[in-house]
């Protein structure tokens, strides 16, 4: 049995002469260029504009923290010791980590804590707010976050009131 071998012609396949020539033209291959360098124009933008949403979400967090750190230590405060019309200054890094005075130079965040009685901030308060405590009983406690070498950056600042609960 002889086996044959199906006939191919070149009109179908195209002759060697137009196997040459298959491909890309110049003109498709620039245009393929012009639209990819476009869109990554495009994406270049959006990088910047992630990297400062980026920076602003890790600012907010790092505050946060540090507020959250600064509301904890005065609820382990002792409330005679929360004098009023006393303020302090705690220095932080970029990463909320407390540093010593004696490197504030390093700060990135500094956080002031402004302790008052509740009759000096009397008018932060509503009048229609009804209290367990006396006033006496109550300080007013304000901590503001601002970043040392960012004046552009407004401050975030947090008041909280602590009662004394004889602890």
């Amino acid at each position: 049995m002889k086996t044959t071998l199906p006939h191919f012609s070149h009109a179908r396949y195209g002759s060697k002469a137009a196997r040459g020539r298959e491909g890309f033209s110049l003109v498709e291959v620039i245009m393929a260029l012009a639209v990819m360098s476009f869109s990554m124009m495009g994406m270049l933008g959006l990088l910047s504009v992630g990297l400062t949403n980026f920076q602003k979400s890790m600012d907010l967090t790092v505050r946060s923290q540090i507020t959250q750190e600064l509301t904890f230590m005065l609820q382990r405060t002792p409330f005679k010791d929360l004098s009023s019309g006393t303020a302090t200054s705690h220095y932080y890094d970029s990463e909320g980590l407390l540093l010593p005075n004696a490197r504030k130079d390093d700060s990135v965040y500094t956080a002031e804590l402004q302790i008052e009685s509740l009759t000096e901030t009397a008018t932060r308060v509503s009048p229609t707010i009804t209290y367990s405590t006396t006033p006496s009983q109550l300080k007013a406690i304000t901590i503001t976050i601002s970043r040392t070498s960012a004046s552009s950056v407004r401050p975030y600042e947090f008041t909280t009131y602590v009662s004394n609960t004889g602890l």
